[in-house]
């Protein structure tokens, strides 16, 4: 028997990439790593855009680059078919419906005072999204944990997040860097191994594309003659973008601690925006635009969205093809065997920010909190369907007097 003629996949048009993105981007609603095997349906399987060992490839990758994890696979994708306008294509087409009906629900909120209107709806998603979040933690620490020295790395970074008020990109660089003392120091040492020579530096194309993309960005900036406020959002976003890790989970203390200092919203603000977020399609990294709008109108939503958005892209584009062949290095290996228990860390300091808020301080607010955590690491549910389903359930309570 002939073996069968393998064709290369086909390239699509890049209207037709677009329109995909945006598509997975609608139904992309809990987390992304709920996303992962539609996209492997619809860009291996249906529309054969890359073969399963490509796919494969990049899904090796995607736990060492912040950001949300279906984004970023759509970027790869896209990098691969036609370099980096295709990536900007699919990331943005996959984020947009999501920055879409979070702006929205952002105008809402500011313009009709659903904060306090609905308290105890947004209570409730407060609560569940608590828990989820905690649940998310515990199922990462599956498999991010293997060895004591990485339950430590865990719990240090969760103490530099709360009570040191680190930056996720510090707490994830910090992670990295032990992994690489513990596994290529300390034990090489004791094993007398021979020397392993550092993975193969990057070439400058790619350094080219994103500074050819940042152009516009830059000039837009200039041109329109942005308010003070603005152009102070859009760096402290980006800066906190490079470490949003955990699907973006990692960043909401940051973000909570800064945003206070600044003055420019509230925990209990970002809490109801972390709950959107997770009620909207799209990754939690929307907050940023639900933040950047109650902050400052639309110039700020559009700012604070543009600026995380572009941080996780940026790295994808400047480290994602030298990652692609060194992904195996023991150097990759034992610094990824440090950074990967620092996001847990991270994730979980994210679930004791938010649950330190002190109006999710009462009893049915904790109970629902709890038992979110609890069904999601029970069963394999959507995250956004356990969330609401919190909202709901505080909502009625209050309306039957308890």
């Amino acid at each position: 028997m002939e073996p069968t003629e393998q064709f290369p996949p086909p390239v699509p048009g890049r209207l037709a990439f677009f329109r995909a993105a945006v598509s997975l981007g609608v139904r992309a609603f809990g987390s992304s790593q709920r996303m992962q095997a539609p996209l492997e349906t619809a860009l291996v399987r249906e529309r054969r855009w890359v073969t399963e060992e490509e796919h494969a490839g990049v899904l090796r990758l995607l736990d060492l680059f912040p950001g949300a994890p279906s984004a970023n696979t759509l970027a790869f994708v896209g990098q691969r078919l036609g370099g980096w306008t295709w990536s900007l294509l699919g990331y943005v087409g996959f984020v947009l419906p999501g920055v879409l009906v979070t702006a929205l629900l952002a105008w809402l909120y500011v313009q009709f005072d659903l904060g306090t209107r609905l308290e105890p709806l947004f209570r409730g998603f407060g609560g569940a999204a608590v828990g989820a979040i905690l649940a998310l933690t515990l199922r990462r620490v599956r498999g991010a944990v293997h060895a004591r020295w990485q339950m430590a790395v865990a719990g240090a970074a969760l103490l530099l997040t709360v009570a040191g008020k680190a930056s996720p990109t510090e707490v994830v660089l910090l992670g990295a860097a032990t992994g690489l003392a513990v596994e290529l120091g300390f034990r090489r040492r004791r094993s007398r191994g021979p020397d392993i020579p550092p993975p193969p530096a990057e070439g400058a194309s790619t350094v080219r594309s994103v500074a050819l993309a940042a152009i516009p960005v830059l000039a837009a900036v200039h041109v329109t003659g942005l308010d003070a406020q603005v152009v102070q959002a859009l760096v402290l976003y980006f800066r906190t973008g490079l470490g949003a890790y955990g699907g973006g989970v990692a960043i909401i203390p940051h973000l909570s601690e800064r945003l206070d200092a600044l003055d420019w919203l509230t925990p209990r603000q970002l809490a109801d925006g972390v709950s959107v977020a997770l009620l909207t399609p799209g990754p939690v990294l929307l907050v940023a635009t639900f933040a950047g709008y109650v902050h400052h109108g639309w110039s700020g939503a559009g700012a604070s969205t543009l600026a995380l958005l572009a941080a996780p892209w940026v790295l994808v584009q400047l480290a994602g093809g030298w990652l692609a062949r060194v992904r195996e290095h023991p150097f990759v290996q034992a610094a990824a065997s440090g950074l990967l228990p620092a996001v847990v860390g991270l994730m979980g300091s994210a679930a004791v920010v938010l649950g330190g808020i002190p109006e999710f301080h009462q009893p049915i607010t904790l109970a629902i909190a709890g038992a979110a955590a609890l069904t999601l690491v029970r069963y394999d549910l959507n995250p956004a369907w356990v969330v609401a389903a919190g909202g709901a359930l505080r909502l009625a309570l209050h309306v039957a007097g308890v």
